[in-house]
Parts: structure tokens; sequence; C-alpha cells
């Protein structure tokens, strides 16, 4: 009762080192645990953008692609030619070429592939005159690329002479081997043909 007494007696309105109103501290426990991990804040904004890096070595060169257009052909005849019927039209010059050759009249495929292949010539025709022009494939006539001239006109009318020009391109699949040339398939009346001319230019495999 005397210390309840004493203590009632301080008049302490906070903890002080007088023993009447504030015990003595004990010594400090120990650590407790650590506590579970806390839930992730939001991502931070983007940092800037850093300096580009120094450009790396060039590589090797790759090997060179195959060029389409490195075969090729132009031949013809210079001056006018006499067709006959169930004759090749007569071309005596190469006068363009990337592997390719003129032989016999013909022009010469020397690889697989698709091919441009087109003639052309002017036809002088006199009256009642007709012709019919062809591709000719290894001796056979390719449907699809006939040409047709006819000159109407009855003898003694003038003009007695018409000029028409005859052309046609097709696309063909040809092999290494396959021989071109242009065909008279028909043949009436009076014609004659100027600067006939053949060419192929391969566009594909």
């Amino acid at each position: 009762m005397s210390s309840y007494r004493k203590r009632n007696r301080c008049f302490c309105s906070h903890c002080c080192s007088d023993p009447c109103c504030c015990p003595a501290q004990g010594p400090r426990g120990f650590r407790g645990p650590i506590g579970p991990t806390g839930a992730t804040g939001a991502t931070g904004l983007p940092g800037i953008l850093g300096a580009i890096g120094p450009t790396g070595p060039t590589g090797p060169t790759g090997p060179t692609g195959e060029s389409l257009l490195t075969i090729y052909g132009d031949a013809g005849t210079v001056g006018g030619v006499t067709p006959v019927q169930g004759t090749e039209v007569l071309l005596t010059t190469l006068f363009v070429s990337s592997n390719i050759v003129l032989a016999a009249n013909r022009l010469i495929i020397p690889t697989d592939g698709v091919y441009e292949v087109e003639y052309t010539t002017n036809a002088f025709m006199g009256p009642d005159s007709r012709i019919i022009l062809a591709l000719l494939l290894n001796g056979f006539v390719v449907d699809r690329s006939r040409t047709r001239a006819l000159n109407q006109i009855s003898p003694g009318i003038n003009p007695p002479l018409i000029e028409i020009v005859m052309s046609r391109s097709i696309l063909l699949n040809l092999v290494a081997g396959d021989q071109i040339s242009i065909y008279v398939e028909e043949l009436v009346g009076s014609v004659s043909l100027t600067e006939p001319n053949l060419k192929v230019i391969r566009i594909d495999d």
C-alpha cells in the first residue's frame, strides 16, 4: 500500500527516469520472423531509348542468280524472199543472240523453259492471192501460231498489189534441242515476203 501511495504522489505526464511514474525498461526482445512479401507495385514508365549500337560487319556475298534473259535470238533475212508452200521461210542472218544458234532456217533452243516466240514479215500480194504462215516446231505446225493474208482484188483493178503485215507472238514450253522456224502452210497466187524475222526469248524456267 505504501508503494501505491507513493506512485500516486507523482505528477509526471510523460515517461521519464523517475521510478515513481516510469518503470525501468526491460531488455529488447528477439527479432520476429520476416513477414510475407507484399504485392508487386505498378510497372514504371519506360526508360529513354538507348543509343544505336555499331553496325556489324558485312556478310559474305551470295551466289549470283541466273538471268532469264541470257537466252534469246533474233534471226531474219534482209530484203525479199519468195515463199514456197510446204517449206520453211528463208532466214539467213542471226542478228542478235545469246546462247541461240541459227541452222537451216531454224533457231535451236539450248535449254528448257518458257519462251516467247514471235515472227513477223511484210507480204506483197498480187490479185486473188492468199498465204498462211505458221510456226514449225521440230517439223510440226504449232496450231495457234497461224496468220492469214488475202488479196481478193481481181486482175485489172488498180492497185493490183497490196502489202499486208503478218505477225504472231505466242508463249511455248520448249526443251533443249527444240527447233523453231517459220513455215509456209498455204500459198495461192503471187506473193512475196519482205524482211521476214523470227525471235525467241526465254522468260521463265
